[in-house]
């Protein structure tokens, strides 16, 4: 009933309130590092954060009371929240020994003598338009599962999963790429150095379609094993895997227009300007909301989900667009090389996911026997994402691809330093 989930969201909130508290300090610790050049922790963060939560959901769930008999989706949505609060005190505390190491001191001070610096009206004026991006995307969230609450059983918790599957593979490299490449690409805006800034955005966003869009063919194959190696368990029945493939399978199509949006708002952040690409956020929003009023009914949870695509795809393109308000920001050409590297990189993964189509229902049979998950879903994931990964090398080998010869190359480098 509406006033059983209704008590149910409430309780969920109470839970990970306190969330918002460690997540700022979270963040107040990555800038530090940030501006000290200091990108690896950071980096890891997400990573961990969504390593936590899935850990802390697969644990817990089996594990948690339930006197009033909830169904199980309940109680994975709680086993969750709580590892959305774990997850976030360790990406405030994993910083916190890098931030001590750098000699900057954190205390509390007040109000009038905050507000009052220079520096604080600066980056106020800056974070404004931001926070009303973020309100919008908030309100966008909480829109769509309020109708996945109201289009079918398990809906919601569908999605949930869906997304943080996503959201890992986000936090591994766009959430890392853009925060790495934005104090480089300010210090070129700085000096005017135009060319160099838009030969160092366009590599960022190749290196984002040489990872996200290989990740979502194989994903596309064998989404379903992937699903059921880090969710599958006696309460997350195979229904459930279903259910959550049908929906992610939506999301994965949109995964390279959600990562290229988080490298391409780096290079408006550079040149101080926040209010074209949350302008392009709230677009995205308003598309989004249209296309999940119009789909969510007859297409459940897979609609919601397919409207995330495309309005991720509508943010991409209006940041285009704006980037030919930007001084030396040549939008046309960077688009051009784009879609051409983009279109080579599906020829690639449609190649290198052949194989995997075929070999994938012989190595699951070899390993159906066993009832540990970890081995019948997990060795099949192993060797399916070797046949595909090699297959994919050897392509770009053979094509002499400059993207992957350009990350071989600065691997390289990085060793030769730490060896020197």
């Amino acid at each position: 009933t509406d006033s059983a989930i209704l008590a149910e969201t409430a309780f969920l909130t109470r839970i990970m309130f306190p969330y918002l508290f460690v997540i700022s300090a979270a963040a107040f610790f990555q800038g530090i590092l940030n501006g000290c050049n200091i990108f690896a922790p950071s980096g890891f963060t997400p990573v961990l954060f969504n390593g936590i939560v899935v850990l802390i959901t697969y644990i817990l769930t089996p594990q948690l009371p339930n006197p009033s008999n909830l169904p199980q989706q309940a109680l994975a949505a709680r086993a969750m929240s709580f590892g959305v609060l774990t997850g976030g005190c360790f990406q405030a505390l994993f910083q916190w020994p890098f931030v001590k190491k750098t000699g900057w001191k954190t205390t509390l001070t007040g109000l009038r003598k905050a507000f009052t610096n220079p520096g604080t009206k600066k980056v106020v004026a800056l974070i404004v338009p931001t926070i009303i991006g973020m309100a919008a995307y908030q309100l966008n969230d909480l829109v769509s599962t309020a109708l996945a609450g109201k289009v079918g059983t398990g809906t919601v918790s569908s999605l949930q999963y869906s997304l943080r599957l996503q959201e890992l593979i986000l936090g591994i490299f766009a959430v890392s790429i853009g925060t790495v490449i934005l104090p480089d690409l300010s210090g070129l805006a700085k000096k005017q150095q135009w060319e160099e800034f838009n030969r160092m955005l366009l590599q960022a966003i190749n290196i984002i379609a040489l990872i996200t869009i290989p990740v979502t063919f194989y994903s596309l194959v064998c989404g379903k094993d992937i699903i059921s190696l880090v969710y599958k368990t006696k309460n997350f029945t195979g229904q459930s895997v279903l259910m959550t493939l049908e929906v992610f399978r939506f999301h994965i199509i949109g995964l390279f227009f959600i990562a290229v949006n988080r490298i391409i708002s780096p290079a408006f952040y550079a040149q101080g300007n926040t209010k074209l690409p949350t302008l392009a956020g709230i677009i995205c929003f308003a598309v989004n909301i249209a296309l999940v009023l119009l789909l969510a009914f007859p297409l459940k949870g897979a609609g919601i989900a397919l409207s995330l695509t495309v309005a991720s795809l509508v943010n991409t393109v209006f940041l285009f667009i704006f980037m030919n308000k930007m001084p030396g920001m040549q939008a046309a050409a960077i688009a051009k090389k784009m879609i051409i590297f983009i279109v080579r990189m599906i020829c690639f993964s449609l190649i290198a996911a052949c194989p995997v189509y075929f070999a994938r229902p012989y190595v699951l049979r070899a390993f159906s026997r066993f009832s540990n998950r970890l081995i019948a879903y997990g060795i099949p994931v192993i060797i399916t994402a070797l046949i595909f990964g090699i297959t994919g090398i050897l392509l770009l080998v053979l094509f002499r691809d400059d993207t992957a010869y350009l990350i071989t190359r600065k691997i390289k480098n990085r060793k030769q330093k730490k060896q020197n």
